[in-house]
């Protein structure tokens, strides 16, 4: 049987906001009573952040 190859993402953002502006957090549906800071992560396969 075939094993299959690792492919590792590459990271190309992260950022951590301790503070969310209004605005964002109403944008992105966030609860500001549970969520006042956010991380935001992005690479290059998609697939890798769906954990």
């Amino acid at each position: 049987m075939a094993r299959l190859t690792a492919i590792k993402p590459k990271i190309l953002s992260a950022q951590s906001i301790p503070q969310v502006h209004l605005e964002l957090a109403k944008s992105l549906g966030l609860d500001l009573n549970k969520h006042t800071s956010i991380g935001i992560i992005t690479c290059d396969q998609d697939d890798s952040l769906y954990a």
